[in-house]
């Protein structure tokens, strides 16, 4: 029976190619009193959207999930009978911190003749020049353990894909993944980045998964990096102000780095900090010679969010604004969220009317939980007046919804996003735009 050895992926999968061929005799060398360190049960995934089904017969076929980001291809001779697939996107329990659902594929313990194509789009991660060399696929155990598989990549299409015979849950990760403690920023605020893998074990004995052999690898959890034959470092902000100070993680590499904003930031902004990695590993991959796709440089990015003390920003027709001069009143009971880009013409105004004063969405109306919104553009001597609402000859149209996220520490902070009309003064409009807008106000 192979041995469970902490590994990591990105340094053991050439070792882990030889260990599929053979059973390991060698003594163990897990943790210093002889135990090897488990594999890590996670929950089930609970459903986070709607099921996709598709009937699919002897001669093959295809299916995709509703968010277009899953594709399963079935090869004819798969199934001997007409049979009705179902894809669920669930919560991700592999990485609850990732942006991206995994996958329920059914009917649940299908078991297929012929291997069928499971291919995943991973656009929704911020990938430069390597870091997609990090992706791979994962299925969930019936122990609640997950496990890796060879994952073929094609950077072209910006997708990976593995064969499989079964169903379970499934999902797409990212061995190595920079990771920040917060999104956003205020003057003089730190943020935490750290560089995070994949934690490893060496595969078990071929009865403990549901896939003959031992091509599946089970997954520990998100650790610090701590592959020491690689070079990491090069930390440095790529755009926007602030200050970034490296530092090491807790196995001495500079797998760490601080972030400092700004004394003084007068207008929201976006920072880019990069980490670059250098080495000689590879990831099972078996669309590459004898398996193995190689992992050189990398480079992975990511974006903090600079906050003025009090803003209104967003787009209105497409257009970017930004208003430095913003704030907040109860008037009775509602609350007026105000922003300009100046006081002499040209400028511009936004206004947010919310009937009520709670962390809670109000949808576009003028009655109690409701909200409303006006855009004024002011030129010269005179001025064009948008709304979120028009009479309609029976009733008056709303349109919009405003979202309050917080209020704390004499703050108000939230979004705001429909269309804003012209009313052309009789039964329509004459002109629409789109608004979204998000803001933190200061309450007067």
């Amino acid at each position: 029976m192979p041995n469970c050895i902490r590994y990591t992926l990105l340094l053991l999968m050439i070792g882990l190619s030889m260990a599929c061929t053979k059973k390991n005799t060698d003594t163990p060398t897990g943790d210093a009193d002889g135990e090897m360190p488990p594999p890590v049960v996670k929950e089930k995934g609970e459903p986070a959207g709607a099921a996709v089904t598709q009937l699919i017969g002897p001669g093959g076929g295809s299916a995709a999930s509703e968010d277009g980001n899953l594709q399963i291809d079935v090869p004819a001779g798969a199934i001997s009978t007409p049979l009705t697939f179902t894809i669920q996107p669930i919560t991700n329990t592999l990485d609850d911190a990732a942006a991206r659902n995994g996958y329920r594929l059914g009917p649940e313990g299908t078991h297929f003749a012929k291997p069928v194509t499971l291919t995943f789009a991973y656009q929704d991660a911020l990938h430069t020049e390597g870091s997609d060399d990090a992706q791979m696929i994962a299925f969930q155990r019936g122990d609640g353990v997950w496990c890796a598989m060879p994952t073929v990549l094609n950077k072209d299409a910006g997708t990976v894909s593995v064969t499989t015979t079964h169903f379970s849950d499934w999902i797409w990760f990212s061995d190595l993944t920079l990771r920040k403690d917060k999104p956003s920023a205020q003057a003089k605020e730190v943020v935490t980045l750290d560089l995070l893998e994949m934690g490893l074990l060496a595969p078990l004995s071929p009865n403990n998964g549901p896939q003959p052999g031992i091509d599946s690898v089970p997954l520990s959890t998100l650790e610090d990096f701590s592959a020491k034959d690689y070079t990491l470092g090069n930390w440095k902000i790529v755009s926007g102000p602030g200050k970034l100070v490296a530092g090491k993680n807790s196995h001495g590499l500079p797998g760490k780095a601080l972030y400092t904003a700004p004394d003084v930031i007068n207008t929201p902004e976006t920072v880019t900090i990069q980490v670059e990695i250098t080495g000689k590993g590879v990831l099972k991959d078996p669309s590459h010679p004898k398996g193995q796709r190689p992992v050189g440089k990398m480079i992975f990015l990511t974006e903090i969010k600079l906050l003025p003390d009090s803003y209104i920003s967003g787009k209105f027709g497409g257009t970017a604004f930004n208003f430095p001069i913003s704030g907040a009143t109860m008037r009775g009971s509602t609350l007026v969220i105000k922003g300009t880009s100046g006081t002499t013409t040209p400028f511009d105004a936004l206004t947010i009317y919310l009937y009520g004063a709670s962390v809670k969405t109000y949808p576009g109306g003028g009655g109690a939980g409701q909200s409303e919104a006006g855009f004024t553009r002011t030129r010269g001597t005179g001025g064009t007046a948008y709304f979120s609402k028009y009479p309609n000859c029976t009733s008056m149209h709303y349109s919009g919804s405003a979202t309050v996220t917080r209020i704390e520490g004499g703050f108000i902070e939230g979004s705001y996003e429909g269309y804003m009309y012209i009313a052309d003064g009789r039964c329509g409009f004459i002109e629409v735009q789109t608004l979204t807008a998000t803001f933190r106000v200061r309450m007067e």
